[in-house]
Parts: C-alpha cells; structure tokens; sequence
C-alpha cells in the first residue's frame, strides 16, 4: 500500500467513524425527546390541543415528503463537486450528514406538533419513522467504499482494526 492509499485509507476509517457516533447520536436524540415529550404529554404537564388534531395528517404529509427527499438531498452534496480522490471521503461524510440532519429534524417536527396536539400516537408514529429512516441509513463501511471506488478511488486494503469490510 503506498502511502498516498494508507492515508486515504485513514481518512476512510475516521469520516466512518465519525459519521456512525453523529448519525447515533441523531437517533438517541429523536428518541430521547419523543420519550420525554409522550411522558410530559401523558402526565399532564403539558397541554395537548394547540393545534387542531386535523393538522395531523398534513404534519404527516410534510414529515414523509422530507424522509423521501433525504437520500435526493445527499445525492446532490455528493455530486455536487469533483473532488480530488483525497477529499471524496470529507464529501461523503458532509452528504451524509445533510440527509441525516433533514431527517432529524423531519422526526423533531413531527414530535413537537404531535406533542402540541396532544397526540402520543403521532408523536411516537413520526419520531419512530425518522429513527427508523437514520438506522435504515446508517453508515456502512462498504457504502463508503463503493462511492470512492466509483469516483475514482482504487480499491484499498482495510488496515488492521479499520472498520471497512475486507477487500473481495
């Protein structure tokens, strides 16, 4: 492995790894929050009926849209330049990123209108499809690995410990 491959290779494990603790940390917090806003709700410390229950499906409507236009989202951060092959790994990590923010925040929207319409249902319906969107796009070393290879990366050996797959 030259050393231009061992630190492309470096690069490839860091921006993996940072992307898995960010994208978890995503999913803890809509659920932390989704936890936390059903209980308030539930135990009457917070008042339902702010918003007409009939705002719900829309609310459901908008959230969806944002889920299913998380992955054009990334797509286009990701195409969006040519990098050199040095900073693909940087590229791929802000794409990641981006789609994983704009489901976040479609779970957050979806819990806070639940919360204020007093629905412990959608709260828990909308959280649990933007935490279920983030683990269904979890980072995965060999999503990584295929997008370098694809745009221009050589295929590399994972160093010992990496947690990129093995080459096939």
């Amino acid at each position: 492995m030259t050393p231009d491959d061992h630190a492309l290779r470096h690069e490839m494990d860091r921006v993996l790894r940072v992307g898995r603790l960010i994208v978890l940390a995503m999913i803890l917090g809509i659920s932390t929050f989704a936890v936390v806003a059903t209980v308030l709700l539930a135990g009457g410390a917070v008042e339902g009926g702010l918003v007409p229950p009939g705002i719900l499906p829309l609310v459901a409507g908008a959230v969806l849209i944002l889920l299913f236009t998380a992955p054009i989202v990334r797509r286009v951060v990701w195409e969006s330049a040519q990098p050199a092959v040095e900073a693909l790994p940087q590229r791929w990590l802000t794409a990641l990123l981006v789609a994983s923010a704009v489901r976040e925040g479609a779970g957050l929207l979806g819990i806070v209108l639940g919360m204020l319409a007093g629905s412990t249902v959608w709260i828990i319906a909308l959280g649990g499809a933007a935490v279920a969107a983030l683990a269904l796009t979890f980072p995965r070393g060999e999503e990584l690995e295929s997008e370098i290879r694809r745009r221009g990366g050589a295929p590399l050996r994972p160093a010992p410990g990496s947690p990129l797959p093995p080459q096939r």
